[in-house]
């Protein structure tokens, strides 16, 4: 009984403060917003360039190892340079990578200082450092 009494109490509390209420109200309101959005809209599509003049047997199976890792990121590939360049400045990508002509062979060898690779960043980017993470620890494999 003093359980129903404490509940009855503080649930007048809340009812009585009208800014309460429209919270209560909003929240409601924005899950039923969410549950009606389609599959799609609800999920997130980062998108990353990447451009490689490398060695395209490493390229793949790098490619093919991001796919696997199931991130949020969606990682596809450039025609040139220019064109990443071109996709992280009009900020259809959130960054881009180029790859120069041999760095896999370098970084199998144990000199990746002679060719790094290059990201591309916009002054919007902000996810740069996490997709950074995602992308070096699959080339690290």
């Amino acid at each position: 009984m003093q359980f129903i009494n404490r509940f009855t109490i503080f649930t007048k509390r809340i009812l009585i403060k009208k800014i309460y209420l429209i919270m209560l109200l909003s929240l409601i309101i924005l899950t039923g917003i969410y549950v009606i959005l389609p599959a799609k809209k609800q999920s997130t599509d980062i998108k990353v360039g990447i451009y490689c003049e490398d060695n395209q047997l490493y390229y793949e199976q790098t490619l093919t190892l991001l796919a696997e890792k199931n991130s949020i990121y969606t990682f596809y590939t450039v025609s040139s340079e220019e064109a990443l360049i071109n996709d992280v400045n009009s900020q259809k990508a959130e960054c881009g990578y180029y790859i120069p002509e041999g760095f896999f062979e370098a970084y199998i060898n144990g000199n990746a200082q002679e060719t790094p690779i290059t990201q591309y960043i916009s002054p919007a980017s902000i996810l740069s450092s996490a997709v950074n993470e995602t992308f070096y620890s699959v080339i690290m494999q």
